[in-house]
């Protein structure tokens, strides 16, 4: 049976088996320890194309963070795609003890150790790039954002007509029905931090109406990063370098975020990952919008006469299922192919 099922490929291939397509993918973020995890998540799975990284300055400094995501790529021998970033400045800074963050992944020795390319002494700017590689690509691209959005809208801002390039984008931002996580003096505290940093791009990131898959914190509070997940963690980090690589730069988290009212969750981790399998996830279509002025800068919350847009939202997450999938994923992660 198998040969007569090997014989019908290779008549409908005209003599030789298509491997399939794999799936092409931007990644924007903003260089911060979950960030490059989830970076680290996609270069783990088999299906992906990464076709380049983009970096904004938000929750991090540039630069480290840059070096860093180029340190990532060197380490499963993806150096050719690219890294780009510039100095875009948000309507509210990240603190800076969160930020300083960004300097601690790239000392990792793991890290250190990779020979990085020289980088291109003229780069386009991120925006231009973007613009560039949506219009090009043969088939849509899939954007998944750790960070604000930023990158996306200002691309599509000056050329609506690129969004029919998009395949989709998988957005870690906003709260809606649970508490932000903003705590400023002038605002309400309904904000999460990404849609807060450049809430007019927040704003109109919804405005846009593109095919846009939602994780809030609704969704991200179910996952923590908890000391029995590292422990599990640890136990196979002897046998997988990529996990090796995870327990060390989600260590240098704990301790990191010093308020009683913050604990570390899989934000970005958890939106890569449900990028990857989004059944891991319960969705609901639902009619979203966002405020872009105080005291609800960043907001985002669910339109009750449903005349916003309306875009499929992560609600409820399986935090035993996800964590255990994320520890098979780590397991099975190609380095150097």
């Amino acid at each position: 049976m198998r040969k007569i099922l090997v014989a019908l490929l290779l008549s409908v291939t005209g003599g030789a088996i298509a491997t399939p397509l794999k799936k092409p993918v931007i990644f924007s973020q903003d260089g911060n320890s979950d960030d490059l995890l989830a970076l680290i998540f996609i270069l783990a799975s088999h299906k992906i194309d990464l076709q380049g990284v983009l970096v904004t300055p938000a929750d991090c400094y540039l630069e480290p963070a840059m070096e860093a995501s180029r340190q990532v790529l060197s380490f499963f021998d993806h150096k050719h795609v690219p890294v780009l970033g510039e100095p875009l400045a948000g309507e509210h800074a990240f603190p800076r003890e969160w930020r300083a963050m960004s300097y601690l992944i790239p000392a990792l020795p793991m890290l250190l150790r990779q020979t990085l390319p020289p980088r291109p002494a003229i780069q386009p700017s991120s925006v231009t790039w973007l613009k560039e590689k949506l219009h090009t690509s043969k088939q849509p691209i899939s954007l998944v954002v750790t960070g604000p959005p930023t990158h996306l809208v200002q691309a599509l801002t000056q050329e609506p007509a690129l969004k029919k390039n998009i395949k989709e984008v998988f957005w870690m931002g906003g709260a809606l029905r649970v508490p932000g996580n903003v705590l400023d003096h002038e605002h309400n505290g309904s904000a999460e931090w990404n849609a807060y940093w450049d809430p007019s791009a927040t704003q109109a990131l919804f405005e846009l109406e593109l095919p846009l898959w939602l994780v809030p914190l609704d969704a991200t509070n179910s996952v923590p990063v908890s000391m029995d997940f590292l422990k599990r963690l640890a136990q196979q980090s002897v046998q997988y370098p990529v996990s090796d690589l995870c327990g060390q730069i989600w260590a240098g988290t704990v301790g990191t975020i010093p308020s009683a009212h913050y604990t570390y969750f899989m934000w970005d981790t958890l939106t890569a990952g449900l990028f990857l399998h989004p059944e891991l996830a319960t969705w609901e279509m639902l009619s979203v919008k966002a405020f872009s002025k105080q005291p609800q800068a960043g907001t985002t919350v669910i339109d009750p006469e449903g005349k916003a847009p309306k875009i499929n939202v992560a609600t409820r997450i399986n935090s035993d299922a996800f964590h255990t999938y994320v520890l098979e994923l780590l397991r099975q992660a190609p380095i150097g192919l």
